[in-house]
């Protein structure tokens, strides 16, 4: 099956849309191995075990549509614990488990067809705490009814001995198994295994600015097509590159913290991505925090995606040559997905969070996203794809001990 959204992991659900840049298959591609351990590598590290454990849980309500559609649902749910051990070493699991039932566009935002299915995840890492910097091991595994995938991680960090600056380093392997028996054209057994690796440093610019810049590079092979969309053929190799810049800046005057990022990502599929995206945490009275938020972004379309035909543009675009009837998979690359499509996006809202006591926290975010073609920046984005919207509604509770 295909997702409308990838599940971050379990500490920020809701966060990282599929349709934008990590256009395959399985929500596990997408919150194993680097995604959630690298490409969000936090902004500064404790080179010191925490001093107390926690245990926390998060639900997640998304939603998307499109003009007189309703499309995906995803009801979504996590656990996480973490503990500190011998003062040196600290362990953290977490369950996932995500239920997806709507409907998905066969081709471009034509031809809904009705989908539902289950996806549950596992993750562990242990960490290792050192004067100057830390080193994490970490496993993952999340199956589905047609996807299963298992991934690990190694990640760490070492600073300098003023503590001013840090080396950020990783790399992850993800091995994936696609069985979409029920896709029009079934597949079994194909599978798909990934290599990543990541350099950063992080620097304390100022007493209110601390900046990083991080670089990573993955490599994948093996079956990357949609079997659920029609004449979806892509190539059996993906190379992605991103670049990540993000700059936080803490305002004496109202004693709130602007967190700012720019995220460049480029792929072997033709696609160019820019994300911008801005964060502002304001302490508020009684122990609450509000953290509004804006996100903007841009791809150009992958260089094997088809248009909508103009003289019928509610049925699929047929390559040269090839006969619709058959079923038969394409030999040419080609996909009329809509994540692969040229457009822009923007996602908007808040995080509201209170610290009821120093062992309980409450938190409630509300993102709001919207799609259009014409949003593209780089260009005139792709023609004939209806407008699609989500919203996410997600709550938490954690406990410290």
């Amino acid at each position: 099956m295909v997702w409308a959204v990838a599940v971050a992991g379990v500490t920020d659900m809701g966060t990282k849309f599929l349709f934008e840049v990590d256009n395959t298959k399985g929500c596990s591609q997408v919150c194993s191995i680097l995604a959630a351990a690298l490409s969000l590598v936090p902004i500064a590290h404790a080179d010191t075990a925490p001093e107390r454990g926690v245990i926390s849980l998060k639900a997640m309500d998304y939603h998307d549509s499109q003009p007189g559609q309703d499309r995906i649902g995803i009801d979504a749910k996590s656990l996480r614990i973490m503990t500190p051990i011998a003062g040196e070493w600290s362990v953290e699991a977490g369950l996932t488990s995500d239920t997806v039932s709507g409907a998905s566009p066969y081709y471009h935002t034509q031809a809904l067809t009705p989908m539902h299915d289950k996806r549950t995840g596992r993750n562990i890492q242990l960490t290792r705490y050192f004067s100057r910097g830390q080193l994490s091991v970490g496993h993952s595994y999340s199956s589905e009814s047609d996807y299963f995938s298992q991934g690990y991680s190694v990640q760490g960090s070492v600073s300098t001995e003023d503590k001013n600056s840090t080396l950020n380093f990783g790399l992850g392997s993800s091995n994936d198994v696609v069985n979409a028996l029920n896709a029009p054209v079934p597949v079994l057994d194909q599978p798909k295994k990934t290599l990543e690796v990541m350099l950063g440093i992080t620097q304390i610019l100022t007493m209110y600015d601390i900046a990083q810049l991080n670089l990573s590079y993955s490599s994948g092979r093996g079956d990357f097509s949609d079997p659920y969309k029609v004449m979806d053929h892509r190539p059996d190799h993906k190379r992605q590159t991103t670049l990540v810049t993000r700059w936080n800046h803490h305002f004496a005057q109202t004693e709130g913290t602007g967190q700012f990022s720019y995220r460049y990502y480029t792929d072997s599929f033709g696609i160019h991505a820019h994300t911008l995206d801005n964060e502002y945490v304001q302490p508020l009275a009684h122990d609450w925090t509000l953290t509004p938020g804006i996100r903007l972004y841009t791809q150009n379309a992958a260089s094997f995606y088809l248009d909508p035909d103009p003289a019928n543009p509610t049925l699929p675009t047929t390559p040269p040559g090839y006969d619709l009837f058959s079923f038969a998979p394409p030999t040419m690359l080609t996909s009329q997905d809509q994540r692969l499509a040229a457009f822009g996006a923007i996602t908007y809202g808040f995080k509201l969070a209170n610290q009821l006591t120093p062992d309980w926290t409450v938190d409630l975010k509300f993102q709001h996203y919207e799609q259009q073609s014409k949003w593209c920046l780089s260009g005139k984005g792709s023609p004939g794809l209806a407008p699609l919207s989500a919203k996410i509604i997600q709550v938490g509770v954690a406990r410290y001990f």
